[in-house]
């Protein structure tokens, strides 16, 4: 039961830093809106996540279109926002951000996951 509420801990841990790295975004790294102009067919319209084509215009002012595995979330669709983390260096690196809901519901649930090991712990 010891090593049962250990990794109900350590899970509970790298959960919550593997959620705290999805707010924080690389460094050198800027933050702007895109546009959605096209998405995927390989997913399904109710599944959480569908990859999409976006565009969006860097820092010297020239627009860039991407395309991302993760880039809508439910109910997004063609000319829909997104928030998009570029480096200047390389646009065409650019990632879609996780919206701050789905990090903060990941953490609430790292920490009932985290929590759960120290009560077996103790009780």
């Amino acid at each position: 039961m010891t090593l049962v509420a250990i990794a109900l801990i350590v899970v509970g841990a790298a959960l919550s830093l593997f959620a705290t790295s999805l707010i924080v975004r690389p460094t050198g790294w800027a933050r702007t809106t895109g546009t959605i102009v096209g998405l995927s067919s390989s997913a399904p319209p109710w599944a959480p996540h569908r990859g999409a084509s976006f565009t969006y215009t860097s820092g010297d002012g020239t627009e860039h279109t991407v395309w991302s595995p993760d880039a809508t979330s439910t109910g997004d669709g063609v000319g829909g926002t997104v928030q998009v983390r570029y480096d200047p260096k390389s646009p065409s690196t650019a990632r879609t951000a996780t919206p701050l809901t789905q990090v903060f519901v990941l953490i609430a649930i790292a920490d009932l996951v985290a929590v759960a090991g120290i009560l077996m712990l103790v009780l």
